[in-house]
């Protein structure tokens, strides 16, 4: 089992989205590129950015260059999702996720969606992709900046009623797991997403390369 020393049964599972289900990390390199290319700045490969990527986003944005001595953060925060919004309607799902939602509903499992991005869009990109039917909760922040999620986890607990160890985080970035042992649940990671698997595998959880090689048990 993927968590032995748990005696409780897993009734739910929390998503992140972007990198997790929705494959954008591409698109997403393609974005900051624009940004670090009209700055003068060096591209990222997408091997140099899973390196990188990082939570609070800001501190990722310093890291590959960004001087916001001289510009605000929050302007090219919303530079890049002006960036981002502008074509991503070409996004995708990957191709294994609406297989395996549907294998987890048929467990009769909860799943639910906390992400870094702005709670509007998130929703209205889930409607697009006709997956409301398979959420229970969906939650996104209250901004554009990227910043932390934990807070969003917890009410996914109260409104759940599940306890910590009923519930799996699946996620592609450490964040995920920081967000999730905060508040004691166990983490799962796909290394298909934003963050490199060496970097997942420093959380001591489990790492599996694509949605469908998941396993809870």
């Amino acid at each position: 089992m993927i968590f032995k020393n748990s005696s409780e049964k897993i009734k739910g599972i929390i998503w992140d989205w972007n990198g997790t289900l929705l494959n954008d990390v591409a698109y997403s390199i393609g974005c900051i590129n624009e940004l670090l290319v009209k700055r003068d700045l060096d591209p990222l490969t997408e091997e140099h950015y899973k390196k990188v990527f990082t939570f609070p986003v800001k501190n990722y944005y310093e890291t590959i260059g960004f001087d916001f001595t001289s510009e605000k953060w929050e302007l090219v925060a919303m530079e890049y999702m002006e960036t981002y919004w502008r074509n991503m309607h070409r996004l995708k799902l990957f191709s294994d996720a609406v297989s395996v939602l549907n294998k987890m509903r048929e467990q009769n499992l909860k799943q639910f969606i906390v992400s870094a991005m702005e709670h509007g869009k998130l929703n209205s990109m889930i409607m697009d992709y006709n997956l409301e039917q398979y959420f229970d909760v969906v939650l996104g922040i209250d901004d554009h900046y990227g910043g932390g999620k934990a807070h969003l986890g917890n009410l996914i607990l109260e409104q759940s009623g599940f306890s910590p160890g009923e519930v799996v985080w699946i996620g592609d970035t450490y964040h995920d797991y920081e967000v999730a042992d905060s508040i004691g649940i166990k983490t799962v990671f796909v290394a298909c997403g934003h963050q490199n698997r060496e970097i997942l595998l420093q959380s001591g959880c489990a790492v599996f390369e694509t949605l469908s090689d998941i396993k809870l048990a």
